[in-house]
This record gives structure tokens, C-alpha cells and sequence, in this order.
């Protein structure tokens, strides 16, 4: 078994290297993802958009807590909170 050490010092590859190949391999990664990276990103905007805009003329204001908050505000940020949660 080779040790890590000698390992890092037997390869022909340099850091500049090194770092494109990551970033290369992170890439095709993403380009085989990317219809689920594009949801990911737009479906917290369409949301906000349905939901805020569309209820928002019917909502004024919403008691949270006993303050009384924007709908809009109140939305958004839920919308936010959920999305950082639901990473598929």
C-alpha cells in the first residue's frame, strides 16, 4: 500500500493541474444535473411569485407571534427557509 505522502510526491500532476481537474470532474457532474440544479432555483421563485403575488392582494398583513407582517414578507421568507431545507 502507498502512503499518502509518497503518493502526492510521485504525481506528475501539479497544483494547477490538480485544481483544473476538479474543477472539471465538479462540472460534468452539474451538466448531468442540471435540469435538477435549474429546479432547484427556480422553484423557490415561482413560488414566491404564485403565492405572493397571487394571495398577496388578498392578504394584507398576517399575525405572526402577535406582530403584524407584510404577507409578502411573510411568505418570502418561509418560501426561503423551506428551500434551504428541501435540497434533493
Amino acid at each position: 500500500m502507498i502512503k499518502a505522502e509518497n503518493f502526492r510526491q510521485a504525481s506528475h500532476m501539479g497544483f494547477f493541474s490538480a485544481i483544473k481537474f476538479m474543477v472539471l470532474v465538479k462540472f460534468n457532474a452539474y451538466k448531468t444535473s442540471i435540469a435538477q440544479m435549474i429546479r432547484q432555483i427556480f422553484s423557490p421563485i415561482l413560488y414566491f411569485i404564485f403565492l405572493a403575488q397571487g394571495l398577496g392582494a388578498l392578504i394584507p398583513t398576517v399575525t405572526f407571534m402577535g406582530e403584524k407582517v407584510n404577507y409578502k414578507t411573510y411568505v418570502f421568507l418561509k418560501i426561503i427557509g423551506s428551500a434551504n431545507f428541501n435540497w434533493d
